[in-house]
């Protein structure tokens, strides 16, 4: 179940996309929050609190839309299914749910891009 975790090109169960699912929101989540104590303690040359909290929100919602796209497209290509449309609009989805909702649900569709073939 974990031993082709971050091969992108490995066709998953649903089991196996569940918990590549997993996985990568928690990579998600640890590459955010290291931005986010970035931000805070200033290192950005932000200095007002209020500017800091917004700042982070904006940084996560960016880097929500990036990771996902991102990670979709790397599938797409590992899994050589650019010519694809499903696929291709499954990863644009991908990006625009994490744009308007969060990474959270932006994955979803990632997760499963990985089962198919």
């Amino acid at each position: 179940m974990f031993s082709n975790l971050f091969n992108l090109g490995y066709t998953r169960t649903l089991g196996q996309a569940v918990v590549f699912y997993i996985v990568y929101f928690i990579i998600f989540l640890l590459v955010s929050m290291i931005l986010s104590i970035a931000t805070g303690i200033g290192i950005f040359g932000i200095t007002d609190p209020a500017q800091n909290f917004l700042w982070g929100q904006q940084t996560t919602k960016i880097l929500g839309v990036v990771f996902c796209l991102g990670l979709g497209f790397a599938i797409l290509i590992k899994k050589n299914l650019q010519g694809d449309s499903m696929s291709l609009v499954l990863v644009v989805v991908a990006g625009a749910i994490a744009y308007f909702s969060a990474p959270l649900f932006g994955l979803i569709p990632v997760a499963f891009l990985t089962t198919k073939k």
